[in-house]
């Protein structure tokens, strides 16, 4: 991806040098929708990977917090529970589950899913997402502006 990524906004970056210094190459029109369509593209693989990366990290979370309420509940029944023999399967269970809960804890926060060398998140989609935009609508003032309908 970051091969990738770094090879769109190597080309935007030709792109907007092209322009801006008056460098005409021979179908530029058919090379900038080209390359329009494969940064469109590029966007929704990006995006959905992006999404599904955080998805994962947030599992994390949403298992977190059932382990959280079976340890309740089983603290709960250990605190009402007459037979002793049940009442200590109870506290193991909950002392496991414990334990369970810190080892997932720690490995999140130390081995979280990542989209190229980023954590997943929303912040990171919304950056990518800004990044392209820009590159996306600059490249389609510069096709209308070759073509004549854009002014400015």
């Amino acid at each position: 991806m970051v091969v990738t990524f770094s090879i769109i906004v190597f080309g935007a970056i030709k792109s907007v040098f092209s322009e801006q210094y008056g460098i005409t190459v021979e179908g530029r029109i058919g090379d900038k929708i080209s390359s329009i369509v494969i940064l469109c593209i590029f966007v929704s693989f990006v995006s959905l990977q992006v999404v599904a990366a955080w998805t994962v990290n947030e599992f994390t979370k949403r298992h977190l917090s059932a382990i959280s309420r079976a340890r309740a509940t089983n603290l709960a029944l250990a605190s009402v529970e007459m037979n002793a023999e049940r009442k200590e399967i109870l506290l193991t269970a909950e002392a496991l589950l414990d334990g369970l809960s810190n080892e997932i804890s720690a490995e999140d926060e130390c081995n979280p899913v990542r989209v190229a060398f980023f954590r997943a998140n929303i912040a990171l989609l919304s950056s990518i997402s800004g990044i392209l935009s820009a590159i996306l609508i600059y490249d389609l003032r510069a096709l209308a502006k070759s073509l004549g309908l854009y002014d400015s």
